[in-house]
């Protein structure tokens, strides 16, 4: 089970200028530590997007990675930008952290 949370803008080092190819080079990276995992995610990203990014960081099945917000199952079609709350910023560029439990 993955549980992810929205990072606030003042905590996360945002990137000026969004590189789309180092963020692709950077999720195709393996993590040294697997329980506590940062995203960089396009307000289009869906479930499946991150599942697609945890397949190579996990090196598990993406049929095996369940994700959860506000314990809540994500369906693969849930666009993740969808789930923010008001006082969050509508950025089109935004980070969540993951955490497996």
């Amino acid at each position: 089970m993955i549980l992810f949370w929205f990072l606030l803008e003042d905590n996360v080092e945002m990137i000026e200028e969004y590189n789309e190819e180092d963020n692709f080079i950077s999720e195709l990276e393996s993590t040294p530590d697997k329980s506590l995992i940062k995203l960089l995610l396009h307000d289009t990203d869906t479930a499946l997007n991150i599942k697609s990014s945890l397949v190579i960081k996990l090196l598990k099945a993406a049929s095996n990675i369940h994700i959860y917000y506000k314990n809540k199952e994500l369906r693969n079609e849930d666009v993740i930008s969808d789930l923010r709350d008001g006082d969050q910023s509508n950025s089109k560029i935004f980070q969540v952290q993951l955490s497996r439990k």
